[in-house]
């Protein structure tokens, strides 16, 4: 769903901070019409913003342990 909507130009994110902050009575074990609500997700169009710089793989992977293994 992220991966689709970023190829089409849609900025996607996922958060939960607004389950979390729920009144203790909202919490119960009670689910609405779907199910339990386990994420929200947010879809829209927002200014460009700068690529995330990357590291190199050589930082990431130990090639070493993958060829012994």
């Amino acid at each position: 769903m992220l991966l689709t909507a970023t190829a089409h130009g849609v900025a996607a994110s996922l958060f939960s901070q607004p389950l979390d902050l729920r009144a203790p009575q909202h919490r119960g074990d009670r689910p609405g019409p779907f199910g339990h609500v386990q994420m929200l997700a947010r879809f829209g169009y927002g200014p460009a913003v700068a690529e995330v710089p990357r590291r190199p793989v050589s930082e990431v992977v130990d090639l070493r342990e993958a060829r012994r293994g």
